[in-house]
């Protein structure tokens, strides 16, 4: 298994004007450093929790279907919002992709699932190399439909949030400690303590 970051996000979970209440900032001076630290800080949450906190594009490469049409496969990174197109390549060489009437989705679980219908079956002829298999699917707390920055996280839990704005004043108080080329070294007790229960272990 193979995963890959198709899409990057187009928004953060918190704003700028939310960090810079957090950190007391009123002047305009840093706003590009702390924008980078926002960023920095949601990287690093994303990562230790194994979750997408805002809607982003994976490729997940399989070398090959499971062996038995009761068996699902297990998306990394949820929430699941949906799978954009499953794709393989056959034994002649030939890209094919699997039609979406043929399996169903379940973006409900702990972690998104894929698998055939009642009574279908998982695509045979599928030629045995590696990356056979590719899934796109689209991850991260979905928003309630408007378009605006701050809209675009409305749904992420609160926790992750107040996590990440930890972060951030973690990272600008101590920039030369924590944020060279905005690597995390240590992260705040309480930072740990929000995110603890949103961690996915699986993956």
């Amino acid at each position: 298994m193979i995963l890959t970051l198709a899409t990057e996000p187009t928004a953060e979970p918190i704003t700028l004007a939310e960090a810079k209440t957090h950190l007391r900032v009123s002047t305009i001076d840093e706003d590009s450093y702390i924008t980078s630290l926002i960023s920095a800080a949601r990287l690093h949450t994303e990562s230790v929790t194994n979750r997408a906190l805002i809607t982003q594009t994976w490729d997940l490469y399989l070398d090959r279907f499971p062996s038995s049409p009761y068996l699902s496969v297990e998306l990394p990174k949820p929430k699941l919002q949906s799978i954009t197109y499953i794709k393989y390549t056959d034994v002649n060489g030939t890209l094919q992709t699997w039609d979406a009437s043929n399996y169903d989705v379940d973006g409900d679980s702990f972690l998104g699932l894929v698998y055939p219908v009642y009574q279908g079956d998982w695509p045979s002829g599928v030629r045995d190399h590696p990356k056979a298999v590719t899934i796109r699917y689209v991850a991260g707390y979905a928003p309630s439909g408007a378009s605006s920055p701050e809209d675009q996280a409305d749904n992420v839990p609160m926790p992750l949030k107040q996590a990440i704005l930890l972060l951030v004043g973690h990272l600008y108080e101590n920039r030369e400690a924590s944020s060279q080329n905005l690597n995390v070294t240590s992260t705040p007790m309480a930072y740990e303590s929000l995110i603890a229960s949103y961690r996915v272990h699986r993956f």
